[in-house]
């Protein structure tokens, strides 16, 4: 399920604005550019963040999202 950046377990208000600003608005967003290593480490060079943490992102707007769909009934 598509969460707005806000709604990301441990986003950090400076970190969803660097996102937003390359384009990067939600949590589909997130799953889909940082879904390979290469991706996440090109990603890391033009935000100005570790890799790891991106990996960390992703994750949680991964869990996050099976969660909200088990609640629906859709997991």
């Amino acid at each position: 399920m598509k969460m707005r950046l806000s709604q990301i377990r441990g986003m950090e208000p400076d970190t969803a604005k660097s996102l937003r600003t390359v384009g990067i608005k939600d949590s589909e967003k997130v799953l889909t550019e940082f879904r390979t290593p290469q991706a996440r480490k090109e990603w890391a060079v033009k935000l100005g963040m570790d890799d790891k943490a991106l990996l960390e992102l992703s994750d949680r707007a991964d869990q996050q999202g099976e969660g909200r769909n088990e609640e629906r009934g859709e997991g």
